[in-house]
């Protein structure tokens, strides 16, 4: 590195020293900047003194005015009918008026004062300072129930028996025919084992109260084993939906979905027994579900190879892409196969056509 410095010409050389001993010089005074700042500090102790409790003493009236501009300002108000503008005065930003109103049309009324916490926006420190502004009509009448009636609440209230209901309940009650019909569905096989106040009934949704009927509702097995003759409840597995599904001994959420995406895959059952090709289904849980279940397979959907790529034709779960190129050629020349045409592809099984042939456009 030096003999390279020795190459430079004596004006090169200057310079590179220069700028050393500039960059040196920057350097410590950098570093030694707070040394003599504390020194320059210290040696004017008293006059610092006093300046800084002045800035202490303007901090403190500030503070105070701000407080009291703030004390001010609020007022006794009931959360359940104040206004825009009211809580505007009180010192909702408007962010906080929107998250208000919104939460309020939501949950139609404010019962404590803490309530307030719950709407976005609204932090401890600003709820300290509402709090002892905030007047409700339902501290009077809680205070009073609490003291005379103590034990009348549940008495009062009016109790939904499920199992015990006319069709015209539904009717008033559930806005969704798809989920009336989900209901109805449900309670031919189950009966439900709790009850709900009505007030409760009225504040779910259509789907928050099938989900809680599905959660406290038990199979009515027992009610039908004494009569062997009745005939057994059966779901169809071309049209049935996934809360039908679940409705099955053994069948939950994740298989029921796994079940409607193998059927839409395949374009339909043909028969009963392509129940136990989905995955997660056991033989033991097959063998339990096939009495319960039946197949309609007019509702097959066919494809027809001629009019589809080769690609296509292998999204198919029982067709891979070399039987797919064969099916393409075969249709190709003779433009429509029979249903006893699997002598002539070479690519496909006996067992694999019996079962290819339910989806393919084929003349009889």
């Amino acid at each position: 590195m030096w003999k390279s410095f020795f190459l430079y010409t004596r004006g090169e050389q200057r310079g590179i020293i220069l700028l050393l001993i500039l960059i040196i010089v920057v350097l410590v005074v950098r570093f030694s900047m707070p040394y003599w700042a504390s020194r320059i500090f210290n040696s004017q102790e008293g006059v610092d003194e006093d300046f800084v409790k002045q800035v202490h003493e303007l901090n403190a009236q500030l503070i105070a005015q701000r407080d009291s501009e703030n004390v001010d300002s609020f007022f006794y108000f009931n959360p359940n009918k104040v206004t825009d503008n009211q809580l505007k005065s009180l010192g909702f930003s408007n962010y906080q008026i929107k998250s208000f109103m919104g939460y309020r049309s939501k949950v139609k009324n404010f019962t404590t004062d803490t309530d307030l916490l719950k709407v976005y926006g609204i932090d401890s420190a600003f709820f300290a300072k509402l709090q002892g502004y905030i007047v409700l009509d339902s501290i009077i009448t809680q205070s009073s129930i609490k003291q005379s009636t103590p034990k009348d609440s549940k008495e009062d209230l009016v109790w939904v028996n499920f199992n015990k209901l006319e069709p015209s309940f539904w009717d008033e009650n559930i806005v969704s025919d798809s989920i009336r019909l989900k209901i109805a569905q449900m309670m031919a096989h189950n009966h439900i084992i709790k009850s709900l106040p009505m007030e409760k009934v009225q504040d779910y949704t259509d789907e928050e109260l099938y989900h809680w009927m599905v959660k406290n509702s038990k199979p009515r097995h027992k009610d039908t084993m004494g009569d062997l003759n009745l005939p057994i409840e059966t779901i169809e597995l071309n049209t049935a939906d996934t809360a039908q599904l679940c409705l099955l001994k053994g069948i939950g959420s994740k298989l029921s979905v796994r079940i409607i995406n193998f059927r839409n895959s395949l374009g339909g059952f043909y028969h009963v027994s392509q129940l136990s090709d989905v995955y997660g289904i056991s033989d033991e849980l097959f063998n339990s579900l096939r009495e319960q279940v039946t197949v309609d397979d007019v509702l097959v959907q066919k494809m027809d190879p001629q009019n589809l790529s080769i690609q296509e034709i292998s999204k198919h779960p029982y067709i891979d892409y070399n039987q797919a190129k064969e099916l393409k050629n075969m249709y190709r020349k003779n433009k429509i196969l029979k249903a006893t045409d699997n002598i002539r592809l070479n690519s496909f099984t006996k067992e694999e056509w019996e079962r290819i042939k339910h989806y393919l456009v084929t003349s009889e």
